[in-house]
């Protein structure tokens, strides 16, 4: 049993948790809370830093202490700067390869800004430290060089920028520009250089994530299983994407067009969610029956690369209850056993607590119901509009129970106004 470093919340999958010391580990969402803080700081001191040694050098073009400063200030920016360009490559051979790429997220942490174009997410995210391109073919492309392509790719960009930058140093092509264009481009050389080798270092970053150079020596080998696991990962990627739209028509056709989907727990899963949120609660429900059963059955056979199966199950369990507590189903003790199950395994979870409080509200302990949905709604997260209106409907239940008819309104009300067709207003 291992507990987060921050919440104290702790469960038995420890894979779960993320180091960020020797001896901090945090789930999920307190690590994404973490490096968002950090990033917010790092960002104010470089930008501070480097407006204030940017005027030194102007001001003291003799003062070699300002373009020290300049040096060091401007490394944070410009490794930004430089993921973002990594990224962008990815995406650009994607797209001239006939892919597509669902999301794309410059930095990792706390979502700062984010638009849709036609096909993709466009996330900026407050920490600088990483970025993120999914990636995905249709069934009748997807061939290894495509991805070996895309793959590599970004880091050599990286390495042509570096050498160019290298170039002109050598060359004395620098020599007649001021002295801070010359500190940048040596810079930015450095930065690349560095970026390169960290994208092609064969390693996992983290559980479920690894290094360009990871993934491409595992296509250069041939491995049937990784390349059917990195198929499946990619076409989760779109579900993901269209699910965060709230494209559920769509993400149904797209799921029933993968090949063998009723023998993949993720894909029914996805399609479980979908026919939720489209308040077709039978379907809903034998797709979870089956997504557990299959992950039970396969265990990791069927799943993407660096998943676990107790998470999932956990996962899974949730979507079950929430789908019989949807239904009004007779068999409570299979709904409250199966929403316990979730919520001790990850406690942090936002739709796992959702569902355990909603539950709680109707069959176990009102005020602890309520008291986890104000916590929940009180923060600021990243859930859509219909979960935000399925939390504040759940909570206007509590609070008629509770006999606290004003903010039994305001809950409603909120409700109401982030989705009108919220399923569980009918229920207040």
């Amino acid at each position: 049993m291992k507990s987060c470093s921050k919440c104290k919340k702790s469960s038995p999958i420890e894979e779960l948790f993320i180091p960020l010391k020797s001896k901090e580990f945090y789930c999920p969402e307190c690590f994404s809370e973490v490096i968002t803080k950090k990033g917010k700081q790092a960002w104010l001191t470089w930008i501070l830093g480097l407006t204030v040694c940017i005027w030194g050098a102007i001001t003291y073009p003799d003062d070699k202490f300002f373009y020290l400063g300049v040096t060091f200030f401007s490394w944070g920016v410009v490794n930004f700067i430089s993921i973002t360009i990594h990224e962008l490559v990815h995406y650009l051979f994607t797209k001239l390869l006939g892919g597509y790429c669902p999301r794309v997220s410059f930095g990792e942490g706390g979502l700062i800004y984010s638009f849709h174009s036609k096909h993709t997410i466009w996330e900026l995210r407050a920490s600088p430290s990483l970025g993120i391109t999914y990636v995905a073919f249709p069934t009748h492309l997807q061939q290894g060089w495509r991805y070996l392509v895309v793959l590599a790719s970004a880091g050599l960009v990286n390495l042509s920028i570096a050498v160019s930058a290298f170039l002109l140093v050598y060359f004395e092509a620098i020599k007649g520009l001021h002295s801070l264009i010359a500190v940048f481009i040596i810079v930015f050389g450095v930065v690349n250089l560095l970026l390169f080798f960290s994208a092609f270092w064969p390693r996992v970053i983290r559980a479920g994530q690894s290094t360009d150079g990871a993934q491409i020596l595992e296509i250069l080998k041939k491995n049937d299983a990784f390349f059917d696991k990195l198929h499946m990962g990619y076409q989760l990627n779109i579900a993901d994407a269209l699910i965060s739209r709230g494209e559920y028509a769509t993400l149904i056709t797209f799921i029933e067009s993968c090949k063998d989907y009723e023998n993949s727990p993720l894909h029914c899963s996805c399609l479980e969610y979908a026919y939720i949120q489209l308040g077709k609660l039978d379907i809903a429900l034998e797709y979870s029956n089956r997504s557990i059963e299959l992950l039970e059955t396969h265990d990791k056979d069927c799943l993407p690369l660096g998943s676990s199966v107790e998470a999932l199950k956990a996962i899974f369990l949730n979507n079950l209850a929430f789908a019989l507590y949807l239904m009004n189903s007779e068999d409570s003790e299979r709904m409250v056993n199966a929403a316990n199950f979730a919520y001790q395994n990850i406690p942090w979870n936002d739709a796992i607590i959702s569902t355990w409080a909603s539950i709680q509200i109707e069959y176990g302990d009102l005020s602890k119901g309520i008291s986890l949905l104000e916590k929940l709604v009180s923060k600021k997260r990243e859930i859509d509009d219909k979960c935000s209106a399925q939390n504040y409907a759940s909570l206007a239940i509590g609070y008629r129970k509770a006999n606290k008819l004003d903010e039994m309104n305001k809950a409603k009300a909120k409700s109401i106004a982030l989705d009108p067709h919220c399923i569980l207003l009918e229920r207040i």
